[in-house]
């Protein structure tokens, strides 16, 4: 009897050995003080929330900046385990806070690239927009004839030949917002 008792302990422990394996180490820590101290778990249901949301969001941004490098969850991932690196002794001196703000801020960094396509829509009728391609015409840079291309199908008002000319507004698009990116991000967090 005791040695069932043992053998599912041990069957437990293992479970939640492989959970944390599976989980950042600073998410890990995270996870160890909410279950300690019920005060902390609402940052932990708040992180868990984010991840999810986050995750299927930031896997969009690929859509949209086709030349860029990955700036997908994997990416805020890698940035998480290169600071872990560089505190892993450390990590257990981190407090809750410090945790949830670390893993935030690894996730929420790029959300200004997240891109929908009623802001596209809005953003290439915009002034500010035409203003933007029409510098990029002026001073001869790499991506002139990308803007070129957009902004004569903006002033001739044919859809199907702004959809045409569809590469050339990604890659003039995801430009304008890699510019922007870090403001866009900080005001999708103060939401």
């Amino acid at each position: 009897m005791q040695r069932s008792l043992v053998g599912s302990e041990m069957c437990i422990r293992d479970r939640n050995y492989s959970q944390a394996l599976s989980l950042m180490k600073i998410e890990h820590r995270l996870k160890q003080l909410a279950n300690s101290n019920s005060n902390y778990s609402l940052l932990w249901a708040q992180w868990e929330f984010d991840k999810k949301l986050l995750h299927r969001a930031l896997n969009t941004i690929s859509r949209d900046f086709p030349h860029y490098s990955l700036h997908d969850s994997s990416h805020s991932s890698t940035i998480i385990t290169q600071i872990e690196k560089i505190i892993s002794p450390d990590i257990d001196k981190l407090s809750a806070t410090d945790c949830w703000l670390l893993l935030e801020a690894c996730y929420w960094h790029d959300a200004g690239m997240i891109i929908s396509k009623e802001e596209k829509q809005i953003l290439v009728s915009s002034i500010a927009f035409s203003d933007f391609l029409n510098e990029l015409v002026t001073n001869n840079s790499e991506l002139s004839s990308f803007a070129e291309k957009v902004l004569r199908e903006i002033k001739g008002n044919d859809v199907t030949g702004l959809l045409a000319a569809s590469d050339a507004l990604t890659f003039v698009l995801s430009d304008y917002y890699r510019k922007i990116h870090a403001e866009r991000s900080g005001v999708l967090v103060q939401d």
